[in-house]
């Protein structure tokens, strides 16, 4: 049997002619003739030995049936996936973007789909503004049609025939980068342009500049590099490099001049602090994650202002490095509990209770939280709630107030100046999140007297101590956080001592007296080293 251009066949075949038993997927491919072993285990979809469902690897003997379907694994062009694009620069004959680190430029074995030409045939043919020739060429191929049919004026519809088939994974591409580099990829938007650009690349007129980031000082300030590429004996789908090369050994040339921009020498001591949304969110996603880890490897000295981000850091990146934690501190000479009464009258004119929530807004903060507990307060006494910043999740909240007709006790104040005088009307913080490596909001609130009550995830459990200068309840419990505001709104003792509990432990352990002594002490360590 062979037509192994097909996608996809069903196969039926008596065990013959042998004179021992042999592997059924050896057995396969000599009368299948036409595909390999790796071809047919990675698009096998069925497979039985006289009805039994057997692995490829099973012996099979003369008399025995194989039943077998299989599937190709390779498409038969980059299909339109919608993956975004920072898109550069672009005109009816280029597309200039810039590559993220962790994207493959083009499909090849291993990787068929979520390539860079992938996202470029979706975004030529649904997306831009400008109809090129390869948009034409890859709808051609979704309607099952290998060939635009129109001719062009110079008679080549026949040579583009012959380009778009032995294009069929590589539309625009005339250079390349590896999956793990970042940076410029210019692509071609027709056959005569790639043409020309890959002429260009081939002839070397085109500079390519890079930036890297290196483990140690090269000896000479600039030089060049030439080394040898070639597949590697251990795993054929890789290649290595070498700056020699064995006798008779097939390799590529590759030379780099380098020159050193900067240098981080003996006499300059680095030290980061890790404070929280840069290793948590941004720092975790893929083109970030080796760039951060690099930076904190490579620092002489790291702080952090939790145990938990400390511990969150070494466990997502695993970093074996020493990291500090010296707190978030406060001003508490600024943040401190002062009379705003005009202020709380045109809040609460009926004396109502008050609950306050600082933040940006972003769906960690889970603010809608804060709107839901007063709904469950107000029920029991008059509460109002005020709600400070600004952020993508503003609208959703406005609309859930209206949904639960609070219109009138939510009050959308956007970012302000002064946060001290406005915490000090508040009766008790708010403070649900998702996630939160220290909870400096929290700490400003506490340093004004207002006591919190907050989800206990992140490093708040290390700055609010749960029955003393708040409440800690779970992630998402907004039954219980709502009960604990309403023991605090309703006992005028227990309040009074969380309060000062609260104003007590922002001084003495979270002043910025005590603390900025701590970060010089290390700075000192650092510098001794």
């Amino acid at each position: 049997m062979s037509g192994f251009s097909k996608s996809f066949f069903a196969e039926k075949i008596e065990v013959q002619n042998l004179s021992a038993p042999m592997r059924a997927d050896v057995f396969c491919c000599k009368v299948l003739k036409e595909i390999s072993r790796s071809k047919l285990k990675n698009g096998l979809q069925e497979f039985k030995i006289n009805s039994a469902e057997k692995k490829l690897s099973a012996l099979v003997n003369n008399g025995d049936v194989i039943e077998l379907k299989w599937k190709n694994p390779i498409p038969k062009f980059a299909e339109p996936e919608k993956i975004n694009l920072n898109i550069i620069y672009e005109d009816e004959n280029i597309i200039a973007l810039n590559k993220k680190a962790g994207t493959v430029t083009h499909p090849a074995a291993g990787n068929w789909s979520g390539t860079l030409v992938n996202a470029l045939n979706y975004y030529r043919c649904f997306e831009s503004k400008i109809q090129d020739e390869f948009s034409i060429l890859t709808k051609n191929r979704i309607a099952k049609i290998k060939t635009a049919k129109t001719k062009t004026k110079n008679n080549t519809a026949q040579s583009q025939t012959e380009n778009a088939d032995s294009e069929l994974y590589r539309l625009g591409i005339v250079h390349r980068l590896d999956k793990d580099t970042s940076g410029v990829i210019i692509t071609a938007r027709n056959f005569k342009t790639q043409k020309i650009l890959k002429a260009e690349f081939k002839r070397r007129n085109v500079k390519k500049y890079y930036c890297a980031i290196l483990d140690g000082v090269p000896k000479q300030k600039q030089g060049k590099i030439k080394t040898y590429i070639f597949r590697s004996e251990k795993n054929r789908k890789k290649f290595d490099c070498s700056a020699e090369i064995k006798k008779g050994k097939t390799a590529k040339t590759a030379l780099s001049a380098y020159k050193v921009l900067k240098t981080n020498g003996s006499s300059i001591k680095i030290i980061t602090t890790l404070h929280g949304t840069d290793i948590t969110l941004v720092g975790l996603e893929p083109s970030f994650l080796p760039l951060v880890k690099l930076s904190i490897e490579a620092s002489d000295g790291v702080t952090a202002v939790s145990r938990f981000l400390k511990e969150k850091t070494q466990t997502n990146y695993h970093i074996d490095k020493d990291i500090e934690v010296i707190n978030n501190f406060i001003d508490s000479s600024l943040f401190k509990p002062v009379c705003n009464k005009q202020f709380k009258e045109h809040i609460a004119p009926n004396n109502e209770k008050i609950l306050v929530h600082t933040s940006n807004f972003r769906p960690v903060k889970r603010v809608g939280d804060t709107i839901r507990i007063l709904d469950k307060v107000k029920k029991e006494i008059p509460t109002k709630l005020l709600l400070i910043g600004d952020g993508p999740d503003r609208s959703d909240c406005e609309r859930l107030t209206r949904e639960l007709k609070l219109e009138k006790d939510v009050i959308f104040l956007g970012k302000q100046d002064g946060l001290e005088k406005l915490l000090s009307v508040a009766d008790v913080f708010l403070m649900p999140s998702q996630s939160e490596s220290f909870g400096l909001s929290a700490l400003e609130a506490m340093s004004c007297g207002v006591p919190v009550v907050s989800s206990s995830v992140g490093g708040l459990p290390e700055l609010i101590v749960h029955n003393k200068t708040g409440y800690i309840a779970e992630f998402t419990d907004i039954d219980r956080m709502a009960k604990y505001t309403l023991e605090l709104l309703k006992n005028e003792k227990k309040f009074n001592s969380f309060s000062k509990n609260s104003r007590l432990r922002a001084e003495k352990v979270f002043e910025k007296k005590l603390i900025v002594p701590q970060y010089i002490k290390y700075y000192e360590k650092i510098l001794s080293q």
